[in-house]
């Protein structure tokens, strides 16, 4: 299957998300066990095994051997003004959430509350709080969503993400 790379690897270096060029529902997945250096754009062919991580869909790959790059590709964020009926169907995908704001300090572990009640933004892959310490409100914020302790999660990717 051909993904292109929404978001690169995280800071433990075992992963990273794609999704199908369009974007859309259902389009996104993370990609779990590999250190391959990616790239955002990069277009990838995977083999590996879907699996459910405490409810989180991933695939499972044994080895970078199961990734190739064969070309390149601009992955399309899908915009939402609302939150949907079920958020599953954004899962892994690139989204851009508009109309929200950082409501509270970052927790200990990176995770701020956000004025659409069911999402939270999260440091795994940029340490947003560095550049917007005391939060603030956004025309949108562009990010992949995953689902961690049963959150949804939003995953910046870099200041460029913040409108």
């Amino acid at each position: 299957t051909l993904y292109g790379v929404i978001a690169t690897t995280q800071s433990d270096g075992e992963g990273f998300f794609v999704q199908d060029a369009g974007g859309g529902e259902y389009s996104g997945i993370y990609i779990y066990g590999s250190s391959m250096e990616v790239s955002v754009g990069d277009e990838l062919s995977i083999s590996g095994e879907i699996t459910e991580f405490y409810d989180f869909t991933e695939i499972v790959v044994s080895s970078d051997s199961d990734i190739s790059i064969t070309d390149s590709v601009v992955a399309i964020a899908t915009t939402l003004s609302e939150a949907p009926a079920d958020w599953e169907a954004y899962e892994g995908v690139l989204i851009t959430v508009e109309d929200i704001s950082l409501d509270s300090e970052p927790n200990e572990y990176g995770q701020c509350e956000t004025s659409w009640s069911d999402l939270t933004v999260d440091d795994v892959l940029y340490s947003y709080y560095d550049d917007f310490p005391d939060g603030g409100s956004f025309d949108s914020i562009t990010a992949a969503l995953g689902y961690s302790y049963s959150e949804w999660r939003l995953y910046p990717r870099d200041v460029s993400d913040f409108d």
